[in-house]
């Protein structure tokens, strides 16, 4: 399985994501072009953005003059998507074989801070029982919770009202299943307005807010390219 190769080749397609999310939903202009940081998800938070950099095992933030801090270790892990939600508890996931890829994880907004020792001792299992659980993301509006699971291509949702009394398994139902895509989902995210978009590969997804709106994605626009007027 070329999971690991295809996850490399992503980081360019959250950029391009995050690239047009981030001017929609915030007004912070930042000054650098570019950082080598091997990330794979990307998320806004507070005035940073975080990435997960899966080869170096780590959380790391980068401010708007393009100072990286780092601010998680996991010694040997392979953090992969991340999220905050509106409190500011932050949400990850790991990309490969030798941590657990069935799951997600939670950090409270109290706990969350530079320099995070031991992960482990200060996370909570929101989601478990997964196959491969890589993208996750926080509806802009709504407040509900969205996830991917790579290998059976499938994307689900948890509403806000319902997102408690963790770990909540796959199976639960609170959570709901809201489309099997045409091919693995790699990572997601939503623009301001609800739109939601998913990656794989060299490919990005849209899934227009209009569709969501029914709780089943019923008409997904492949191949969505990126442009000025989109």
């Amino acid at each position: 399985m070329k999971v690991k190769l295809r996850m490399r080749r992503i980081f360019l397609i959250t950029m391009a994501i995050f690239a047009m999310i981030l001017p929609i939903g915030a007004q912070q202009t930042f000054a650098f072009t570019s950082a080598n940081t091997n990330a794979s998800g990307l998320s806004y938070h507070d005035g940073y953005i975080y990435v997960a950099n899966f080869v170096d095992s780590k959380i790391s933030k980068i401010s708007d003059d393009g100072t990286i801090t780092d601010v998680i270790n996991f010694n040997n892990g392979e953090p992969y998507s991340l999220d905050f939600d509106s409190e500011g508890n932050f949400y990850y996931t790991f990309a490969y074989i030798g941590y657990p890829i069935d799951k997600i994880y939670k950090i409270s907004s109290t706990d969350f801070s530079e320099g995070i020792g031991n992960p482990a001792e200060i996370s909570t299992e929101v989601i478990t029982g997964g196959v491969f659980l890589y993208g996750l993301a926080f509806h802009p509006i709504t407040g509900d919770f969205y996830f991917g699971d790579y290998v059976l291509k499938k994307l689900y949702t948890i509403s806000k009202k319902d997102f408690n009394d963790f770990p909540i398994p796959v199976t639960s139902p609170k959570v709901h299943e809201i489309g099997t895509m045409p091919y693995s989902v790699s990572d997601i995210a939503f623009d301001s307005i609800g739109n939601l978009y998913f990656s794989y590969s060299s490919w990005i997804t849209k899934v227009t807010a209009d569709d969501l709106a029914d709780g089943h994605i019923d008409n997904p626009i492949h191949n969505y390219v990126i442009t000025a007027e989109n």
